[in-house]
């Protein structure tokens, strides 16, 4: 869900800059398109299912029990993905030091996580306490990577001018807020019926039933 944000929050300088007759500008679509394939593939499991393909239509991985042979596929293929997207998006990044250090910071945790640990995982005892700690190590660096190139792409989106709403709720006006002194004078005169003689300044006062009036 993370990666679909980052996502969401760089397509808007893609559909601004991308135009139609300068086909040089179209590689933008290659940046929020990657973290949309990152954000369907964490969903549908899509390089795990690409293992098992290679597997057995193919015999490729059959040495790497846990996770078959997505690794001499989507490896080489997101790496070229990503040094284009990189290239292409290089103008957005020039001189932005801070959000250059959160997307690489992040990237790098992605990739130890997504490929590092889960090619140990091969090697690791299946159902043991090492493979269970791999697992949980894994999922951990993934969410801290999909965070910092997540902070990283909304400093880039701010800087470009783009409005990031999230439908906070509106803020009520201070003047139209507590009553004023004068508005509950008003009220308290209302009830009383008057003025200060309403408020039992010494004006008339209501006969009760059966009292004779006051002369």
């Amino acid at each position: 869900m993370q990666w679909l944000v980052v996502a969401a929050v760089l397509a808007p300088i893609a559909l601004r800059d991308v135009e139609r007759r300068r086909p040089r500008t179209w590689g933008l679509f290659l940046v929020p398109g990657l973290f949309l394939v990152l954000s369907i593939d964490e969903v549908a499991r899509l390089h795990e299912r690409l293992g098992v393909w290679l597997d057995e239509a193919a015999g490729i991985g059959r040495e790497l029990p846990y996770t078959g042979g997505w690794f001499f596929v989507v490896v080489p293929a997101a790496g070229a993905w990503a040094v284009v997207a990189a290239v292409v998006f290089w103008p957005y990044l020039r001189e932005r030091r801070e959000a250059v250090t959160l997307l690489v910071a992040g990237l790098s945790l992605l990739l130890t996580a997504a490929v590092g640990l889960e090619f140990s995982s091969n090697f690791l005892p299946e159902h043991g306490n090492l493979h269970r700690a791999e697992i949980f190590g894994e999922e951990v660096l993934e969410m801290i990577a999909a965070n910092l190139v997540l902070w990283g792409a909304v400093l880039i989106a701010r800087e470009e001018g783009i409005r990031l709403d999230t439908g906070a709720p509106a803020q009520a006006d201070p003047e139209a807020g507590a009553p004023t002194r004068s508005s509950r004078r008003g009220d308290e005169e209302a009830l009383t019926g008057g003025g200060p003689e309403g408020a039992g300044g010494g004006g008339p006062r209501p006969v009760a039933p059966g009292e004779s009036e006051p002369p």
